[in-house]
């Protein structure tokens, strides 16, 4: 929710901020999807080497100590500076959440459920965010950062209750625990330590990513999701232009969209439909690259149509 809060206030804070370049006002969502790149670099090894649990901590501090510091500041370069860190904490679930799923769901039917629900609600998210600021903004712009600060205070007692997922870490643990009883462990115990060192972080954590691009399933499928994610925080910064400029509506219901609620239902119907024609055989669902494929041959040209569509509409009297 956070990436498109203020894609709903864009008013609210070029009156704030006395920004009156356009190009400006579009930075504090680019910014934080700057942030987006660069917080997997960091945090993705984080959780491959001193497990999930350090990472989400850690990141989650950092995205929540600086959307508190977003209502605070009245200097705009400390505002972008903010929402640039904010970005950096707020995108590890999108790339640890993967990694947890496979490491508590060993059955592939239930990951794939979990993976399809972090989909869903990680579009939720950035729709409901416009929504809540359009509304809240005509208060006054610093409310939609305590309504977020205040609800990732919420989340504080879930995230530190949440228990360590990553296998490795686990038994390093257990290990460590016996030493005292087993000093024979200990040589076992240095072994599964050393991935938390700095030649194993590097060779493990960061280049082995890189190695997956070599991959055409994964390169394709990756350059696919940058090109809908731009395309989505493209429309965050036309809806108000389009839908307050031409329609007239309020920046709440300019920002206001359904199509993620309506895909909820959709989905879960075709994981069951899935799972039917697996028990009666069909080679495409006993296939792995082709399961989920139905779904991107039907979402794929809505997708392309939705913009023509879009782009005309505004020139409709």
């Amino acid at each position: 929710m956070s990436s498109s809060l203020p894609s709903g206030a864009v008013s609210a804070l070029n009156k704030a901020f006395n920004v009156r370049s356009q190009q400006q006002s579009t930075l504090p969502v680019a910014v934080f999807l700057v942030g987006y790149i660069f917080g997997p670099i960091l945090f993705g090894p984080i959780s491959e080497s001193y497990g999930r649990k350090a990472c989400f901590i850690s990141s989650f501090g950092i995205y929540t100590i600086f959307t508190v510091a977003c209502p605070l500041t009245s200097s705009w370069p400390a505002f972008l500076l903010f929402r640039l860190l904010v970005g950096s904490g707020a995108s590890v679930p999108q790339a640890v959440l993967g990694g947890v799923f496979s490491d508590i769901y060993p059955n592939l039917l239930h990951r794939g459920r979990a993976v399809m629900i972090l989909g869903l609600t990680s579009n939720i998210g950035p729709l409901s965010g416009p929504v809540i600021a359009g509304y809240i903004s005509t208060v006054g712009w610093r409310w939609m950062f305590w309504i977020n600060s205040i609800m990732a205070g919420l989340l504080w007692p879930l995230l530190i209750a949440l228990p360590e997922t990553f296998e490795p870490l686990i038994q390093a643990r257990r290990i460590r625990s016996e030493r005292a009883v087993a000093t024979g462990h200990r040589q076992e115990s240095e072994t599964h330590l050393a991935a938390s060192k700095l030649s194993e972080l590097i060779k493990v954590a960061l280049i082995r990513p890189l190695r997956m691009f070599s991959e055409p399933l994964v390169l394709f499928t990756d350059l696919f999701l940058l090109y809908q994610y731009s395309i989505l925080f493209l429309y965050f910064e036309a809806y108000p232009y389009i839908f307050k400029g031409t329609y007239h509506m309020s920046s709440g219901e300019a920002a206001f969209g359904i199509g993620a609620f309506i895909a909820v239902p959709i989905f879960f119907w075709y994981d069951h439909f899935l799972q039917k024609k697996k028990r009666l055989g069909k080679t495409w669902a006993q296939s792995e690259e082709y399961r989920r494929l139905p779904l991107a041959c039907v979402g794929g040209p809505l997708f392309a149509i939705s913009q023509f569509w879009l782009v005309r509409i505004p020139f409709r009297q």
